[in-house]
């Protein structure tokens, strides 16, 4: 195959938006341990390899943050009551985003089932998409994860980082909701964010397309 480029042609500016961040499926896969406790989770890479390819992306794409879907997902331990939080393996993540040189971009999901107001569940991971019983104890966990990160990492570094609340609530396999809804339920998850830090970074919606 012959390929002609014209020199002498017209030119636009290269669009480098997607060196921005990569994404990755689940946290957990972030962690060898987990992935290994998980033999129903039909992975082929350990948290490690995943790890090394992320941290390649720094240099043959030049990305600069890396987003987790879903870290409030079951499978990552923090307590079964909202009152014994314990964000240690969502800790162990961000530790691998940062080790790979890059910034975690947090995404605020899924729903915890200590919080959730039903079970349904959206995709084969079990990941509860429903709204929260009440906004208050929703409000006061992300408070204390948002703690909890300034506390490890430091005011700085969380400032540098960038939330979104929830993932593509326009699809019926990540939220059970009206568009009211959700915009009830970023109201309250903004405000929140600002309440703990008025300097971070929070938006959204992160739909699954422009419409």
């Amino acid at each position: 195959m012959n390929i002609t480029i014209d020199v002498n042609g017209r030119t636009t500016l290269t669009d480098f938006s997607w060196q921005f961040g990569v994404g990755a499926p689940m946290p957990f896969s972030s962690i060898a341990r987990i992935c290994a406790s998980m033999p129903n989770l039909r992975t082929t890479s350990s948290g490690s390899d995943i790890s090394a390819f992320t941290a390649s992306l720094t240099t043959t794409c030049c990305a600069c943050s890396s987003s987790r879907a879903a870290i409030f997902f079951q499978a990552m331990p923090y307590g079964k009551d909202i009152t014994e939080v314990n964000f240690l393996q969502v800790a162990k993540v961000y530790d691998n985003v940062i080790a790979c040189g890059m910034k975690p971009f947090v995404e605020l999901s899924f729903m915890p089932s200590a919080l959730a107001s039903g079970k349904r569940t959206g995709l084969r991971y079990r990941n509860n998409i429903t709204q929260p019983k009440s906004l208050e104890k929703w409000c006061r966990f992300i408070k204390a994860f948002l703690r909890f990160l300034l506390h490890r990492y430091g005011k700085e570094e969380v400032e540098s980082w960038y939330f979104e609340a929830w993932n593509e609530p326009d699809l019926g396999i990540f939220f059970k909701g009206k568009q009211e809804d959700y915009f009830r339920l970023y109201e309250a998850t903004a405000h929140t964010v600002k309440k703990v830090d008025s300097a971070l970074r929070v938006g959204g919606p992160s739909t699954s397309a422009c419409r």
